[in-house]
Formats: C-alpha cells, structure tokens, sequence
C-alpha cells in the first residue's frame, strides 16, 4: 500500500526523539501517539486523530511559533479526494511523470525509491478501487505564501503486489479500508500537492 512505503518520511521516528520535523514545517510527535498505540489505547481512527491534534497543537505552541490558521472549503476537500484518486492510479503504474505535478520533490523521492527496490524484486504493488469514505481536517494553517492542511484520509482499496513478468497476484489483492494522514500544501492560490503521508 502506497502509505506503507511513503509514510516512513514521517511516521517511523527513531529512539530517543520526541519529535520530527520536516522540511515543509510539519512536527510530529513520537511521544504520545506511538506510546497509545503500542498500549491499545485507541478505540479507532477518530481516537488516533484526536490525540495528533492535541499534540500538534501542543507542539506548536511550545516548540515552534503558531502558523496562521487555514479555513479549507468546499473545493479543497474536492482536490484533496482528487488527488488521493490520481496518485494511487500513479503510483500503481509507476507514472512518475504523473506523480511529478501531484507530490512535492520529497515525495517523488520516497515514491522513486520504492519503485526501485520493487523492481529489484521483480515486483509491482497495484492499488485499485480506491474510494474516499471521509475526510475530517486534523489542522490547517498558513506559513508566509505557503498553506497546508493536513486531512485525515479513511478510503477503501483492494492493495495487492503482483509478479511483474507474470502478472500473477503473490500477496494481498482482498478489499479493506485504512485511514492515514495525508499533509498538503501550495502556495497561496496555487495547487494542492501532497507532501507527507502517515500512517494511523
């Protein structure tokens, strides 16, 4: 699934860190989210994204001076559904090109990467039937000319990994549903690009 190979630009932080920052401006937490789900406390997705919001605040506000709040309408949520659509169809067919006006540089990075080591195994990982089943905005906020929003993305897919010379289906391929954080940002008046995805 195309959130397991980007998310570990943000998700998987190291020993001994409390928190990562990447270069777009987004912080997230490790202490916190990772301590709840190692313990179980979350119930569902909704709990998980309840606790990024408390802690991203809490993080702004102690770590990192506040960013203009971003009200995010009608039409952003459209891009937002959009993009999810044009991005999985990308990355199932390896389109970089496609991918190129859709992701920032380092997530065409992360995409490229998992490309190459896919096809050092002679495989490729297909993601059909994506649909949005909701989007609920964990924070939007405004740095300067750039804008970001970061959407909680629960979708169903069928994610399956194929044999790329015989086209045989070796892993997955049933239906299911998954939400991950999804960060976009433009610049003001410009078009959405994703730009971090994690994993819930």
């Amino acid at each position: 699934m195309l959130g397991d190979e980007v998310g570990r630009g943000v998700g998987d932080l190291g020993d001994g860190l409390d928190e990562v920052r990447l270069e777009h401006g987004v912080v997230l937490p490790r202490v916190g989210v990772q301590a709840c789900r190692a313990e179980g406390v979350f119930q569902d997705a909704a709990d998980e994204l309840q606790i990024f919001k408390r802690e991203r605040a809490h993080v702004r506000s102690s770590n990192a001076p506040a960013g203009e709040p971003l009200t995010i309408g009608k039409s952003d949520y459209d891009s937002f559904e959009r993009l999810l659509g044009e991005i999985q169809s990308a990355y199932s067919a390896e389109d970089i090109n496609a991918l190129r006006s859709k992701v920032t540089p380092e997530m065409l990075s992360y995409f490229s990467e998992q490309f190459a080591e896919n096809a050092s195994r002679g495989v490729v990982n297909k993601v059909d039937n994506v649909r949005l089943e909701q989007g609920d905005l964990a924070e939007g906020w405004r740095e300067g000319t750039i804008e970001y929003a970061t959407v909680a993305m629960r979708f169903s897919l069928t994610d399956r990994m194929i044999d790329r010379a015989s086209g045989r289906t070796i892993e997955g391929g049933e239906s299911g549903e998954v939400t991950e954080l999804w960060t976009f940002m433009r610049a003001r008046g410009g078009d959405w690009l994703l730009s971090a995805i994690q994993q819930m």
